[in-house]
């Protein structure tokens, strides 16, 4: 099942962040390389809600991080938004209907280096949002299987200068 009889009931809710750091550094190196530095912020939410008949589980996962090429050349290398809900209620046996819905996009504009004047992607340029329903089969608590008859992916480009240049369809 999606859940033992032994799983909390009501809300349960928890949170990851990390920030990591790390530096490479060159000197005398004959086989070439670049000297960099790297910040990346990481942060992971999650709620679920779990009752007799139903099982609601959400999370959202946020990335943002930036590299120093040669301690000057400042890039983006890492930029994420993700946010999945999931909703199941019992229907028979071990299986559940179920609803999915999932987005994504970034926090800052994005370049094609070593081109950074030209933006190729921004907040909400693209976003993707998924939705689905179907059956998701739970033989155990560590398996589950999503099978979704109906789905659709929509992608958003609300920049118009990237939208009229027919970026992200």
């Amino acid at each position: 099942a999606l859940y033992s009889q032994t799983d909390t009931m009501g809300w349960q809710k928890g949170a990851l962040g990390s920030l990591n750091f790390s530096q490479t550094a060159l000197v005398n190196w004959a086989e070439g390389g670049e000297n960099s530095i790297t910040g990346t912020a990481l942060l992971g939410l999650f709620a679920k809600y779990r009752s007799k008949l139903t099982y609601w589980y959400n999370t959202l996962d946020l990335a943002y991080g930036l590299t120093g090429i040669d301690f000057d050349d400042v890039r983006k290398n890492d930029d994420n938004i993700d946010f999945i809900t999931s909703y199941c209620r019992y229907a028979f046996g071990k299986f559940y209907y179920s609803g999915l819905l999932n987005f994504k996009s970034q926090f800052a504009p994005g370049y094609t280096y070593p081109n950074d004047t030209d933006v190729v992607s921004r907040f909400l340029a693209p976003g993707y949002l998924t939705v689905a329903a179907g059956l998701t089969w739970s033989p155990k608590k560590y398996f589950s299987l999503f099978f979704t008859p109906i789905s659709g992916r929509f992608t958003f480009v609300t920049d118009e200068e990237l939208s009229n240049t027919g970026a992200y369809g």
